[in-house]
């Protein structure tokens, strides 16, 4: 079987098991929110209801780095089936692996400052520069752009490609 079949394989699956659990999410939290207490609110000294606005925050953050995690698989995605469909070298498949790169190294410096600001709010002064680890957004950051110049490569052969047909 062709790598890029095996890889399309496993982008395909794994897109559709994260539409899985962002629905499975969605889901529990209004279950959450109809059948119990709100989430959000947190009960204080004198038994009175106060709005978590921290939590709503962590909470947006949270789904909005989900939703854009799922976006770059959809784009990695998309570029790999165009691959296996037509040939490597194809301006849609170098758009899609830019914007999937562009979007993955928002998402990662985001997070890496996010998580800076989070820990500087709870008092810690620290940052998590782990090579080693992937959540430190450092590998994601790389990752990101070589997707990137990935694209940029494409475009640089499709330009080579095109300047050699016109020669002969």
């Amino acid at each position: 079987m062709d790598l890029s079949k095996v890889l399309l394989l496993l982008l395909d699956f794994f897109f559709f098991l994260m539409l899985l659990f962002l629905l499975l999410g969605i889901g529990f939290f209004a279950y959450v929110s109809f059948v119990d207490d709100m989430p959000l609110f947190i009960i204080t000294e004198n038994c009175a209801e106060d709005f978590d606005y921290m939590a709503l925050i962590r909470l947006l953050a949270e789904v909005t780095s989900y939703i854009t995690f799922v976006a770059i698989v959809y784009f990695l995605r998309k570029g790999v089936r165009i691959m296996v469909k037509h040939h490597i070298f194809n301006f849609d498949v170098a758009k899609c692996f830019n914007i999937s790169g562009l979007l993955l190294t928002l998402m990662s410096i985001t997070t890496l400052i996010f998580n800076f600001s989070k820990d500087l709010y709870d008092g810690l002064f620290k940052i998590n520069l782990d090579p080693f680890d992937w959540k430190s957004g450092i590998f994601l950051v790389i990752v990101g752009l070589f997707l990137m110049l990935m694209s940029r490569v494409i475009k640089a052969g499709l330009e080579l490609k095109s300047e050699n047909e016109l020669t002969i």
